[in-house]
Order: structure tokens, then sequence, then C-alpha cells
């Protein structure tokens, strides 16, 4: 009977860490990727066209025609800045990169019974594991949830009313 249930157990290991722990892994992986592109590159187009408003600036005062170019210069700088601040890619790179490399060392401490699961029985093992990985899912969704619910610190109040909301 022993072997039975280590042959379930065995089944349970390989199928939660496939289908929930190793998906979950994959997926935080390509959004932390994907954010990181997104941030950085927005990052590079806001450096890049910064520097080139103050060139167009000067340059305008010989050719009148630049002055627009300045202010388009200008205005993509400050969209850039402001869809930073309403999409947080930074924040969700960071969140996203730490739940996967947390759920890659939970899925290490389980399958060598190490850390919280040293000296566990596999039954108890199992559902501390388990546990502990959808309280990490749980704990990233709510922290996205909370970085794309802050607004942006940088908007001004509208009036003396708005200033004193939370």
């Amino acid at each position: 009977m022993p072997d039975q249930h280590t042959t379930a157990g065995d089944d349970f290991d390989v199928a939660y860490c496939r289908e929930r722990v190793e998906d979950q892994i994959a997926w935080y992986e390509r959004k932390s990727m994907s954010c990181k592109r997104i941030y950085l590159w927005m990052q590079a187009v806001a450096v890049v066209v910064a520097a080139c408003v103050p060139v167009t600036t000067s340059l305008a005062q010989e050719v009148p025609q630049l002055l627009i170019a300045a202010t388009v210069l200008g205005l993509t700088v400050a969209l850039v800045a402001a869809f930073e601040s309403v999409m947080h890619y930074r924040e969700q790179w960071k969140n996203y990169r730490s739940t996967a490399n947390y759920l890659k060392r939970e899925r290490e401490f389980f399958r060598h019974r190490a850390g919280p699961y040293r000296g566990m029985g596999d039954g108890d093992a199992r559902i501390s594991f388990v546990e502990r990985v959808e309280e990490a899912i749980e704990n990233e969704g709510l922290a996205t949830l909370s970085v794309l619910a802050v607004p942006p610190q940088t908007q001004p109040a509208m009036n003396g009313a708005a200033a004193d909301r939370p």
C-alpha cells in the first residue's frame, strides 16, 4: 500500500508542478520580460527625445518651423511619462520577476524537502506547498491591482476640495 500512496503523491507532485507551478512561472517570466522591454523602451524614447528638445528649440531661432517640432518633441516626452505613471511598467516588471523567482525557489525547496518543507511528511509538505504557491499568486495579483489603482502623484489638483481627498 505505501507504494500506491507514494505513486499518487508523485503524480500529484508532477501534475501540480507542471500544470500550475510551471505554467505560472512561465507566465510571470513572459509578463516580466514584456513589462521590462516596454519600460526600458519608453525610458529610452523619453531620454532621447528630451535631449532633442533644447537642440530643436535653439535651432528654431534660425528656422521657425522647428518650433513645431520642438513642441511635438516636448509633448512626446510628457505623454511617455504620463503613460508610465498610469501603467507602472517598472513596478509590474519587478512584481512579476520576484513572483517567478519566489515560485522557482518554493518548487526547489519542495522537491528537495528543504527550507520550510524540511522534516515534514509528504502530505503536510504538499499542503504547505500548495498553500504557499497559491498565496504567492494571490499576493502578486493584489500587488498588481494596487499598483494600477494608485492615482499618479504628479497630477495637480483641480481645486482646493480635490486636493483634500486621498
